[in-house]
């Protein structure tokens, strides 16, 4: 019961703080007042692993910043730009680690039940940001209990993007948000993993305060309007085609560009991308 208490408390501060914003600033800085809504009121800490074909370079430790209103995830491991690796027995070339400056946020608006999230550019080193509904998961409650920390923590499980998951989430602290793109419970996320662990966010730490570090904010990019899916797919597309170009100037009929297919969201493809 301690925790609920401490995270309403935490709740109250931060309602004082938007009330203070909004009535203050209302008439000559409508801009600031929209800024109140984006400060978190805790964060959770996670080892974001991923056991993937060419998916590992977000692995390390991640952070979800929340509030009622907003949340956010950050790969907080990433370098802010990109990086070359020297050649190994796996990659004999080496291989380029995708930085970013923003750790590859995703962010997600709880109230109009949107996750944005930040994606390599296709055919431009500009980033692109995908939008997909948050939280349309058909998830299971079970009966089973566990602690993560100081909190109780509920067994749920549920098909999200072709994989299915195993989440623990606590009701003390009524946020429907958890790491990546996971929601849609009556509580917090706080740990999750694939059933086959190929997709694993463990839990690390949780701290509550209206004082919490950060701003949860609409990730920098090209707004493309375009689902992670579609995005997937039109990169696979242009791979293809990029592929089918230089092998022309070549005249060879290899398969020189990878785009790898088992990824954390599974999007269905024709057979014949599938290179």
């Amino acid at each position: 019961m301690s925790n609920f208490i401490s995270f309403r408390q935490v709740l109250s501060s931060f309602s004082g703080v938007l009330l203070y914003f909004v009535s203050y600033f209302l008439a000559p800085f409508s801009a600031l007042h929209a800024q109140a809504d984006s400060l978190p009121i805790g964060r959770v800490v996670y080892h974001h692993q991923v056991n993937l074909y060419l998916q590992e370079e977000r692995n390390g430790l991640a952070v979800l910043l929340f509030n009622p209103m907003r949340s956010m995830y950050i790969h907080t491991a990433v370098p802010a730009e990109s990086q070359r690796t020297a050649p190994d027995d796996k990659f004999v070339f080496g291989r380029t680690i995708g930085g970013d400056p923003e750790g590859w946020p995703v962010y997600k608006d709880h109230l109009a039940r949107k996750a944005y999230a930040k994606e390599h550019g296709i055919g431009t080193a500009e980033k692109f940001v995908t939008t997909d509904t948050l939280g349309a998961i058909a998830w299971t409650l079970h009966a089973e209990r566990k602690k993560f920390g100081a909190y109780e923590c509920r067994r749920a499980t549920g098909v999200f993007a072709g994989r299915e998951y195993e989440v623990w989430y606590t009701p003390d602290i009524p946020i429907s948000s958890g790491p990546h793109k996971l929601a849609g419970l009556p509580g917090l996320i706080l740990d999750a993993r694939t059933t086959d662990n190929k997709v694993q966010y463990r839990f690390v730490a949780l701290e509550l305060s209206p004082q919490t570090p950060g701003v949860i904010r609409m990730p920098v990019g090209r707004q493309t309007g375009m689902t992670y899916a579609e995005y997937f797919r039109a990169r696979v597309k242009h791979a293809r085609e990029l592929e089918k170009m230089l092998n022309a100037e070549s005249g060879s009929t290899m398969t020189i560009i990878t785009v790898p297919h088992d990824t954390v969201e599974l999007v269905e493809i024709e057979a014949a991308e599938k290179k």
